[in-house]
């Protein structure tokens, strides 16, 4: 309980001894302290804490792109297995957010031990981040309690964090695997309870047309590659509704969860983010929705907006249930976002 630049830090013992070579160079845990570096990042230097910490290492680990962060810098891998559940997504951010306003906003539901705003690789929000708690009951009370809260001005998304043991990179092949020779009338929730029987699924989704009919095949993702290792030996030609399945490593792990994001076209002048965002939530879980403005004048709209689910299939929904439906007198366009995907 010393004081460090106006803070009270806490200090305890590293107990993460099974992290290799990361624990070993770092002997400290630095809940909740704060250096002012603007990221809340220990002062060392960006480029040695890359070094030390395995900046870009943390995004495979992660499933995150590492950025403004807060709290305790020390990984979040599948050596922690405490503290899963206690993490959480935060969505719909407004871009002046930063990692501290995130954690004083979240801080209401209990100790916060680390808050991340997600940024693009030109530094730019992506108007999300993650906060973990001291707990899990800090983070269900979070969920309950500041999800459609207030902060500065946008009512934000929080839920569990499904992602932190998906990776950005190569490392999410071994936790995905395709199935093949579905039946046609297999839904995204029959291909996940068959296939949790070998591990802990994070997301299933069925692949389909544009006509939103089934292909016959789909995704899972583990949340580890032992689940899916185990999927490949012991499900392989198990039966769904009556058809023997295909199982093996997804080749193009993480091509689908590029297609969360949707443009949306033709929107009245006057539809605000909040009425776009009311529009799309029937088809799933809304994480982020924006309508452009003219840069030289925020508060005429160009007619257009984004949305972003949180899955690839409710994005999908949407664009088979709200392409050329109505808002505000106006038949909009719903397609696939070109540019994130």
């Amino acid at each position: 309980d010393s004081e460090l630049m106006g803070r009270q830090i806490f200090v305890r013992e590293d107990r993460e001894e099974a992290r290799p070579q990361q624990a070993q160079q770092s002997t400290y845990n630095t809940q909740q302290s704060t250096y002012n570096t603007g990221r809340g990042a220990p002062q060392f230097g960006h480029h040695q804490q890359q070094q030390q910490f395995g900046h870009h290492q943390q995004q495979q680990q992660f499933g995150h792109q590492q950025q403004m962060r807060g709290g305790a810098p020390g990984p979040f891998t599948q050596q922690r297995p405490d503290k899963q559940g206690c993490r959480v997504y935060v969505g719909n951010l407004a871009w002046d957010v930063a990692w501290q306003d995130l954690k004083d906003h979240m801080r209401q539901a209990g100790d916060v031990t680390f808050a991340e705003v997600m940024q693009e690789a030109d530094g730019r929000s992506k108007g999300c981040g993650i906060v973990e708690f001291a707990n899990n009951g800090a983070a269900q009370q979070a969920i309950s309690t500041l999800n459609d809260s207030d902060l500065k001005g946008r009512m934000i998304f929080v839920r569990e964090d499904r992602e932190n043991r998906q990776s950005a990179g190569g490392n999410s092949n071994n936790c995905a695997v395709y199935v093949g020779n579905l039946h046609f009338d297999v839904s995204w929730q029959d291909l996940k309870d068959h296939m949790r029987a070998t591990g802990n699924v994070d997301q299933a989704d069925i692949l389909t047309g544009e006509d939103g009919r089934s292909k016959g095949c789909g995704i899972v993702t583990y949340q580890n590659p032992q689940g899916a290792n185990r999927a490949i030996r012991e499900l392989q030609n198990s039966s769904i509704h009556g058809r023997p399945i295909f199982v093996r490593e997804d080749r193009e792990a993480g091509k689908g969860q590029q297609n969360t994001a949707l443009f949306v076209g033709n929107l009245s002048y006057e539809t605000t983010w909040k009425e776009l965002k009311d529009h799309f939530r029937p088809c799933g879980e809304v994480e982020r929705a924006d309508v452009q403005y003219h840069p030289d004048d925020q508060t005429r709209s160009k007619g257009w907006g984004t949305i972003k689910y949180a899955r690839a299939r409710d994005a999908q929904n949407a664009i088979n249930q709200l392409n050329g439906s109505e808002l505000q007198g106006r038949a909009i366009q719903v397609r696939i976002d070109n540019k994130t995907s």
